[in-house]
């Protein structure tokens, strides 16, 4: 019996850290994007409105 918990609670570390490794990557990938395609925008909008003045 204690194998088997022992077994299991080292399957679900390694589960939970799979996890963490796969989402923190991807969490900051989505943060990268997510203030480049701001970034982007706000340069469309500034040459947008530099287009409407002219």
């Amino acid at each position: 019996m204690l194998r088997l918990g022992n077994k299991t609670g080292i399957r679900f570390r390694l589960v939970s850290a799979y996890i963490v490794l796969i989402t923190i990557p991807l969490a900051l990938l989505g943060v990268r994007y997510y203030w480049t395609s701001k970034e982007v925008v706000s340069e469309i909008v500034q040459k947008n409105q530099r287009q409407i003045r002219r």
